[in-house]
């Protein structure tokens, strides 16, 4: 990480025949091409086998590989979407993900979230890495990017959504998903509590300094375990865990609590009948933001909101959120998770 590295920096300048497509009697098109991918495809240069002459080093990958450009690698939200789209960009070509190449086509500096994209695919390159060489890929597509998936555009379903899932819980060995087992009258259910502390994500916050910060996190952490003893609660910063403990950690978790940040973005790993509270600063009311209500909804988990009312705490750095609430929260979704469990 270079700290005050502008954005700009980390994405790639091509230039014409950067992608070279060795092809008798085929003349590409003048597209108007509208996509994120415009600029690349742009740059397709279609040659005679017999013309193309290079004396670079040569890379040969028989398997079918997606071009992805990541938007922002720092962000778990984001990351699951981009993550997402090159699955089901594999999915809808009928290859398997496990047997598929992943090229990205950035050159945002390596990142703690890098390694769940090998959870996911068979092999993962970075373009810096083959800037000294030519590679030859026999099938190579360019993938669904970040702002045009189902995810983005609010689509009725996601689809191929299991297989996301049971593909990251596989390459974890955690065994397929089941709803969580309850009981009302004791609560054995695992609860996490997402904390957002001060960190530094990328190069464009070198302080560190994020918004949306629980004032009484100790007091919430106190109160739930001595209201509760008989729930198992994590309070952690997920930013100290690596991925696979994230993703550990999600799998188990009964209710999923936080402040409306990218942390929630592991909603998607969830198990089917699990539960989400999303708490949000006062603002946020009077502008909606369902990010993590519509991923909650799209992997069956009971989801629930809070807002903030208190005029103390009316900016987005700091909130208060009274402990009894947070338990009352808890029980209602509790009570949802085991009376659904019942039904079924």
């Amino acid at each position: 990480m270079v700290i005050g590295q502008s954005e700009e920096d980390e994405f790639v300048t091509v230039k014409q025949g950067f992608i070279q497509v060795p092809c008798y009697d085929v003349v590409l098109p003048n597209l108007d091409i509208e996509s994120a991918y415009g600029h690349l495809i742009n740059a397709i240069d279609v040659n005679r086998p017999n013309d193309y002459v290079s004396n670079a080093e040569h890379k040969l990958s028989d398997s079918f590989v997606i071009v992805i450009e990541r938007k922002d690698y720092a962000n778990v939200y984001w990351t699951m979407i981009e993550l997402y789209n090159a699955f089901l960009s594999a999915r809808m070509f009928s290859h398997n993900p496990s047997q598929t190449c992943v090229l990205l086509l950035d050159v945002h500096p390596k990142g703690k979230l890098d390694e769940i994209w090998n959870m996911v695919f068979r092999t993962v390159v970075r373009v810096k890495d083959i800037k000294d060489h030519e590679w030859n890929f026999r099938n190579l597509v360019f993938g669904i990017d970040t702002y045009s998936g189902p995810i983005t555009t609010e689509m009725e379903s996601l689809p191929f959504i299991s297989e996301f899932q049971e593909a990251i819980f596989h390459a974890n060995a955690l065994p397929p998903p089941t709803k969580t087992a309850c009981s009302l009258a004791n609560q054995y259910i695992n609860i996490t509590l997402i904390l957002r502390h001060n960190y530094v994500a990328h190069a464009r916050n070198p302080t560190g300094k994020i918004k949306r910060k629980l004032a009484n996190e100790g007091e919430i952490i106190s109160y739930i375990k001595s209201v509760m003893p008989f729930a198992k609660l994590t309070a952690v910063q997920l930013e100290d865990l690596n991925v696979e403990n994230q993703v550990e950690l999600i799998y188990y978790t009964d209710i999923l609590i936080g402040v409306h940040g990218a942390g929630l973005g592991h909603v998607i790993l969830m198990r089917p009948g699990s539960s989400l509270i999303e708490l949000f600063p006062t603002s946020y009311f009077f502008f909606r933001n369902r990010h993590f209500e519509n991923l909650a909804r799209w992997v069956g988990i009971h989801y629930r909101s809070w807002y903030n009312w208190d005029m103390f705490f009316t900016d987005s750095e700091w909130m208060y959120v009274s402990p009894n609430e947070v338990v009352q929260l808890v029980q209602e979704m509790a009570t949802k998770m085991c009376s659904s469990i019942s039904r079924s």
